[in-house]
């Protein structure tokens, strides 16, 4: 179908319809909706290469993200691609995704950047200190949004889940059951989730007069096969844990494995609270206690919101949100056996 053809079933003109697909500002939401419906309805696609040439933009946005098997197995970061990747293409977007080099995280950054490949990021994982962050901060030409903070969080969009307030939580909560020898599996600290959940673990244990069993701390479990050798280490101390946090979901499953295979039983020999709870795929009968990020289809579509909004160059500070995350009981956690 031709411009002039879907224009004339609208009852509007081309150049309203090729205005309302292309984002112009002067077309209303409503006419926009209504065009954008129809398209996906009537199956019209714009020319691509006159949309582009338009509005000088290429209508993809980028993510860049490791491609390893574990990493893309990812099953948390596949339900917010979803969500995200939906939002985008109703606006008329699609998502490319783009390898990182381990040795050099800016580099896809900067190669699309100078190519003009993308209109935005969305940026992953990140650090407290984010050398990917201070490129795209140095280059204002280059909108994006984050998933999570760094300590220059006032500078950029971001959505990120109170995870200080998740692990005060559930610290409480095992401290509560009595548990006072308390374990925990974090993914590399220099990640600011990781920081913030530690922290908070730390934090709340002091505010008890608690001791921080410092041989029952392990950082940079991020993955099933980290997570079960930590674990293991773990179990060989002298005085076993009564208790455990892992700050992810990924690594929760290495964990509990290394647990089972102690002969030891989650929930009555050692309780556990994990992160985001088990993937979605988990073939675990446990019901995992977990501090979960409610919704995470939906938190991708936020996300691309926030990337529509600041391609339109929408001021920064109107798109920085700090949620709160919900605390899940289930049977993986409990009072402390003290004959253990």
């Amino acid at each position: 179908m031709k411009l002039k053809e879907f224009a004339n079933l609208l009852g509007l003109s081309p150049t309203t319809v090729s205005r309302a697909i292309n984002g112009y500002p002067e077309v209303s939401q409503g006419t926009r909706q209504r065009v954008m419906e129809a398209a996906r309805k009537h199956g019209y696609v714009a020319n691509a290469s006159a949309r582009k040439l338009a509005v000088g933009r290429s209508f993809l946005v980028g993510i860049v993200h490791p491609l390893t098997t574990g990493d893309m197995g990812d099953t948390y970061f596949l339900e917010v691609l979803e969500g995200f990747s939906e939002r985008l293409q109703e606006a008329g977007y699609e998502v490319v995704i783009v390898a990182e080099k381990p040795d050099d995280p800016v580099e896809a950054y900067r190669r699309l950047h100078q190519a003009g490949t993308v209109d935005a990021f969305l940026v992953l994982r990140t650090k407290r200190f984010d050398p990917r962050i201070d490129y795209l901060l140095d280059h204002t030409d280059l909108p994006f949004v984050c998933y999570g903070r760094t300590v220059r969080c006032d500078e950029y969009p971001w959505i990120e889940f109170d995870v200080y307030q998740g692990a005060v939580e559930a610290t409480e909560r095992l401290i509560g059951f009595g548990h006072h020898r308390i374990g925990m599996l974090s993914a590399d600290l220099s990640y600011n989730f990781a920081h913030m959940v530690r922290s908070g673990f730390i934090d709340t244990l002091r505010k008890h007069g608690l001791p921080v069993h410092t041989e029952l701390l392990r950082e940079g479990a991020y993955g099933r096969r980290g997570a079960f050798d930590y674990m293991q280490q773990m179990l060989s101390e002298k005085e076993l844990p009564s208790a455990l946090i892992v700050d992810n979901g990924l690594s929760a499953i290495g964990a509990m494995r290394a647990i089972e295979q102690a002969g030891l039983k989650v929930g009555k020999d050692l309780s556990l609270l994990v992160f985001d709870g088990l993937p979605a795929d988990n073939l675990m009968a446990d019901q995992i206690t977990s501090i979960r990020q409610p919704n995470l289809y939906g938190l991708g579509r936020d996300l691309a919101g926030f990337v529509l909004r600041r391609i339109d160059a929408e001021d920064v500070r109107t798109m920085q949100e700090l949620r709160s995350s919900a605390l899940i009981a289930g049977t993986t956690d409990g009072p402390h056996n003290h004959a253990t």
